[in-house]
């Protein structure tokens, strides 16, 4: 699914809350899973945990890839920080 425009600006202003992006530790792989549906067939996805460290506070962002032909796409990305709510 895309996101739309309007909807990419509205997070974009939410997560710049965060600050600048000071640094980033290694990802560390949590699981691959696989599954097979009529709808988009076999599927292989991988998920990884980074802990990100900004300018108003520390992020724990997941992301999930979807293998492809050529390699892998993000699937699936989230970004949880307290300072998001603050």
């Amino acid at each position: 699914e895309t996101i739309k425009d309007e909807d990419l600006i509205k997070l974009t202003r939410w997560f710049s809350k965060l600050g600048s992006l000071k640094s980033i530790e290694e990802p560390v792989f949590v699981n691959v899973s696989s599954n097979a549906t009529t709808e988009h067939g076999k599927q292989t996805i991988a998920t990884y945990t980074i802990l990100g460290h900004y300018e108003h506070g520390d992020a724990d962002i997941t992301m999930r890839l979807l293998e492809v032909d050529d390699g892998f796409k993000i699937y699936q990305f989230n970004i949880n920080s307290k300072a998001l709510i603050e």
